[in-house]
This record gives structure tokens, sequence and C-alpha cells, in this order.
């Protein structure tokens, strides 16, 4: 951990007896600049396979989506645990980290479809 980090951890761990306290700790820019770099994810829609790992692993069931229908994560009910990113197979990698930066709009429902590409060599019908 470096030494920014110690510091900021031991500054957000302080109990202070006033309420007005609390506004020394932090300046407005540094402030900002911890929420810019929160943590989010976002289910790439090109590369979700709809296998359904990271739905079932979610600890808070925030992850929608079902058999054959792109996942989408609820960003209101996430809580930034990472497990999705971690359970993602690596042939997909559609689980993606955002910082410092919005995460964008779910895909509409009627385009959460996941369409399979077929594998060569394989006749059709």
């Amino acid at each position: 951990m470096t030494e920014k980090a110690t510091v900021e951890k031991e500054e957000l761990a302080q109990r202070l007896g006033e309420d007005a306290d609390y506004d020394q700790l932090y300046t407005s820019g540094e402030i900002e600049e911890i929420f810019s770099n929160v943590v989010s994810y976002y289910i790439d829609p090109e590369k979700c396979q709809a296998c359904m790992i990271c739905a079932k692993k979610c600890p808070v069931d925030g992850i929608e989506g079902g058999k054959g229908k792109i996942h989408v994560i609820d960003q209101e009910s996430c809580i930034r645990c990472g497990t999705c990113l971690q359970v993602c197979p690596q042939r997909f990698e559609a689980v993606v980290e955002v910082t410092g930066r919005d995460v964008p709009d779910p895909i509409p429902e009627e385009k959460r479809v996941v369409v399979r590409k077929k594998k060569a060599g394989k006749a059709t019908e």
C-alpha cells in the first residue's frame, strides 16, 4: 500500500468528537478525487455470452440476465466488490473495470439476446 493510501485509510478510520472536525480532514478537491477514482464494473454486451457465472456469484444479486440473455449490472445495487470481474471466464473477459468516468448505459432489453457465432465447418439447416 502506498504512503498516500495508508494516510487516507487512517484519516477515514478516525472518530472525531464534533461534526465540524470532519470538514478539516479533506479539501473539496481531495473529496472529488476520491469519488472520481471509485471503481465500477460494466459487462461489455459485445463479449457477454450469458453463461450466468457472474450472476450466480454476485453477493447482492445485482446482475440482471438469464440463459441466452446478455447480463447487465444494476449499478444501484452493486457494492463494487469485483466478484463479477474475478469470476468472468478469461475466454470472454466481458466484465470491465471502469474508473474516472461514467459507466456506459445498459443496452435496451430487446437487444440483450446473445447471438452465438456458428462454429466453422458445421453444417447449417
